[in-house]
């Protein structure tokens, strides 16, 4: 497969908008150094069979491209290999991105899809970024998907164990480098009751910095979208724009909106599951992890042993039952967004009150926005939460 880079096309690229007199401050590539992937996640579409023949490209033609993008001030490098460090040359590319950095002062940021279960190889990578002072990597994420094992198995997935997670992320810590665990809901297998609880197994086994819960998208070419699995799984979809947080509101009229199939429910799952458990990830993200109530949670786990998940299906009970509350209102309003992307395909986004209604607000930002907003009503929310 020729080189986009090494072939001339991005410079032509770069050289219209210079011929144009267009100044360009930020300049990003997406590139591959392999292609493949030895794994058979059955929501990706690279788990088909098709896709589990890997393929290197040459270690010259690689280290020509780095030099290319030194060269040319290419800011921001995301690499599209799907496990970075999973093999031994990926520390010897990223030595030679950290070098490049060292000569041209770029690329300045590197972001990969890191290798599922190399912990020491990932983390020897990691080590030479922070050895060098390159500042290439911004932190690590852990694609979890599920820590329930039915599920895992369902979705031909597996996990580090428990003991090699724990020690991964104290090191992580213990060296002052973000981390944040991927879950995908809602997996075939998962129900809300193990999707809660392998929250809550995270957060035991100490990430405490964050977890991110994405929506499950069925891709024509991967597993989860043949005819067959979804039959077997009681796989529902519904067509839904491509998430459009962050779209100005004077954009969208121009915008290119672009679709994908989402599940919103499967015979573990229902469509209300789906609904709550999106509300215990909104709420998990607010509280626990953008700090609202971290602390208190903390806490409240240190003195009495109420665990986190508890406490937010406790405010999740009190945001029902408590509608013209602060807490209440945020609730509805984020439940009312989640409910209009599945059932009438509005854009993803909340949109909020003056001043701060330009965007589509990502659903915890805007929550959080809110909260800053009308501090003191919160506060007052809180304490009432706590009394009762």
């Amino acid at each position: 497969i020729p080189s986009p880079i090494l072939s001339g096309f991005y410079d032509s690229i770069i050289s219209s908008y210079q011929a144009k007199g267009v100044k360009v401050d930020h300049w990003q590539v997406t590139w591959e150094t392999m292609r493949g992937c030895p794994y058979h996640c059955a929501f990706c579409d690279i788990g088909d069979e098709y896709w589990n023949k890997t393929t290197w490209f040459d270690l010259d033609r690689v280290y020509k491209e780095i030099d290319w993008m030194g060269s040319n001030k290419i800011e921001y490098l995301s690499v599209c290999d799907s496990n970075w460090g999973i093999h031994p040359r990926d520390i010897e590319i990223t030595k030679r991105i950290i070098a490049s950095k060292q000569r041209t002062g770029y690329p300045r940021i590197l972001d990969v899809t890191w290798a599922k279960n190399n912990p020491d190889r990932v983390r020897q990578i990691i080590e030479l970024d922070q050895q060098a002072g390159t500042g290439l990597l911004r932190g690590l994420n852990m694609s979890l998907q599920s820590m329930d094992p039915t599920t895992l198995e369902i979705n031909s997935r597996f996990n580090l164990v428990d003991s090699v997670l724990d020690k991964t992320l104290r090191w992580y810590k213990a060296n002052n480098i973000p981390t944040f665990s991927e879950i995908i809901w809602p997996l075939p297998g998962e129900t809300l009751e193990s999707f809660i609880s392998g929250i809550q197994h995270m957060m035991d086994i100490g990430q405490r910095d964050f977890v991110v819960v994405h929506p499950l998208v069925s891709t024509n070419n991967s597993p989860l979208g043949q005819a067959a699995f979804r039959s077997t799984h009681g796989v529902t979809t519904v067509t839904v724009p491509v998430d459009t947080f962050w779209m100005k509101i004077p954009d969208q009229e121009s915008y290119v909106v672009e679709t994908e199939q989402t599940v919103i429910s499967t015979n573990t799952a229902s469509y209300e599951d789906v609904l709550q458990g999106n509300m215990i990830a909104h709420w998990v993200g607010v509280l626990y992890y953008y700090g609202w109530a971290h602390y208190v949670m903390r806490y409240l786990r240190r003195v009495i042993g109420l665990r986190e998940l508890d406490f937010i299906q406790a405010w999740i009970r009190y945001c029902e039952s408590n509608p013209m509350s602060l807490a209440g209102r945020e609730h509805a309003a984020t439940l009312a967004a989640y409910r209009s992307v599945f059932e009438t395909r509005s854009h993803w986004g909340r949109l909020l009150p003056e001043p701060f209604d330009n965007i589509y607000w990502e659903y915890k930002s805007g929550t959080c926005v809110v909260f800053q907003d009308q501090r003191p009503q919160l506060i007052d929310c809180m304490h009432d939460f706590l009394d009762k």
